[in-house]
């Protein structure tokens, strides 16, 4: 039997346990402080009493951090050493060893320019550059040879600038530890060998002097040593053919292009002139060319001599069809003008041996000018007429609508014309016709007739 007695029955339900809101207690405690007035009241004297000491304290602060500033920027300026009287004798031993020219440091050692420190740094690149003009430039400057020769000094001066590189580095490797003290003075010059060396605005700077003193005399001196240039394979054989090259020089340059000189006659036969088909054509049709001439010339452009026949068949195919064309074309303009009848025209296309289906086709393209009227009288004629009493005002009417004259434009010609032969010569019949005409534009606009006129505005007083 155990010490302790297990627990008598079923376990039973556990009771619920609230847990406070200690969230909701605060708020209300917040609430009720602001309610009383505490809390504005604590703000206020802070701001009385601790603001005003707070505001003395940060002054106090200020007043001993801002010395202590300034005087670390002047030590930082000072360790630059920018205005020390060694300064200059730094630099110009410095950027001599850099850029591999003789710096003189007079600019350093007679104090800044007007400019400020930039006057310095100015006269040592001016220094720098009329060096290098001085080593590129020779009394055969911008010709080939002066090309060369600035190349191989620019070539030189790259070389032993690396070579001098080269060596620094080795002594620094080579020393001890404890004796590289020149390391931090090294990799000061190696940052402003950076800068100097891959500024872009370096580059684009002196772009200008490299290709005026060394590159395009470069590029003049190897064109003229090796001739790149070469004629084209046309001019070559162009020059060939009118005798401007001998055969050797033509066979040399065709070389140079890459051509076996196997395929070198070949070439000049593919380029050499010929005439074409149609005049080998045109001279044995006027007989200057003899039947075989004419085979020979065929066969020489490329005529298979099997197919010389059908060649020719088709040469007198192709002239026949010109002549058939003729034949026609002067038939229908016969036929157009009456001058022959359907009949006729068919007997005479039959004869030449055209197709039914294509005599129908050229009579369908007469129909329109032999079964409709074509031509009519002209408005000079319709007047002459007129005056003669020939025609009347109604005949030169209908001719005005047939050729598409507004109602308008109708009545100022037959107003016109009756002006002309004396028919209309008062004001007031004038003005009338002037009236009517305005009813006719008016009319055809959309717009209501005037009145005095009926529909077709004609006076109705």
């Amino acid at each position: 039997m155990g010490i302790i007695s297990p627990p008598p029955g079923g376990t039973g339900q556990l009771p619920d346990i609230p847990v406070p809101n200690y969230t909701a207690q605060a708020q209300a405690e917040a609430a009720g402080m602001a309610a009383a007035g505490w809390w504005d009241d604590l703000c206020r004297k802070l701001w009385e009493y601790v603001g005003p000491g707070l505001l003395l304290v940060a002054g106090m602060l200020t007043s001993l951090v801002e010395p202590l500033v300034g005087y670390g920027l002047q030590i930082l300026t000072k360790l630059q050493g920018t205005t020390s009287p060694t300064y200059g004798t730094v630099m110009q031993q410095t950027l001599s060893d850099l850029l591999g020219v003789e710096i003189t440091g007079a600019s350093f050692s007679s104090g800044p320019a007007p400019g400020g420190l930039h006057g310095p740094y100015m006269a040592i690149g001016q220094e720098f550059l009329q060096f290098m003009v001085n080593e590129m430039k020779s009394s055969a400057s911008g010709t080939p040879a002066g090309g060369y020769a600035a190349a191989a000094q620019w070539l030189g001066h790259a070389i032993g600038f690396a070579v001098r590189e080269g060596n620094v580095e080795l002594i620094l490797e080579a020393l001890p530890p404890s004796l590289r003290f020149f390391e931090g003075l090294r990799g000061y010059g190696v940052n402003l060998a950076h800068a100097l060396g891959l500024g872009r605005l370096t580059h684009e700077g002196l772009r200008s002097f490299m290709k005026i003193l060394v590159a395009d005399p470069l590029g003049y001196y190897l064109n003229d040593l090796y001739h790149p240039a070469v004629f084209n394979r046309d001019e070559i054989i162009k020059a060939w053919f009118r005798g401007l090259m001998t055969d050797t020089d033509s066979q040399k340059f065709l070389s140079w292009l890459g051509y076996d000189p196997s395929v070198i006659p070949t070439i000049r036969a593919l380029n050499k002139w010929v005439p074409s088909d149609t005049s080998v054509v045109a001279g044995w049709r006027i007989g200057a060319l003899t039947p075989a001439q004419y085979n020979t010339q065929l066969t020489a452009r490329d005529v298979d001599p099997q197919d010389l026949q059908l060649f020719n068949q088709f040469s007198m195919f192709a002239r026949a069809e010109a002549h058939l064309n003729t034949a026609i074309v002067n038939y229908i303009t016969l036929l157009k003008n009456r001058w022959i009848t359907v009949p006729q025209f068919e007997e005479q296309l039959q004869s030449l041996g055209v197709d039914p289906q294509e005599i129908k086709w050229a009579e369908q393209e007469v129909a329109a000018f032999y079964n409709f009227q074509s031509h009519e009288l002209t408005s000079s004629e319709i007047l002459t007429a007129y005056e003669n009493g020939l025609v009347d005002l109604d005949y030169y009417t209908a001719w005005m609508t047939r050729w598409g004259y507004s109602p308008a434009d109708q009545a100022v010609l037959q107003a016109s014309l009756l002006i002309k032969q004396g028919e209309l010569t008062t004001k007031e019949a004038i003005a009338a016709w002037r009236l009517r005409i305005a009813c006719l534009n008016a009319k055809a606009k959309g717009q209501p007739v005037p009145p005095g006129f009926d529909a077709n505005c004609n006076p109705t007083s």
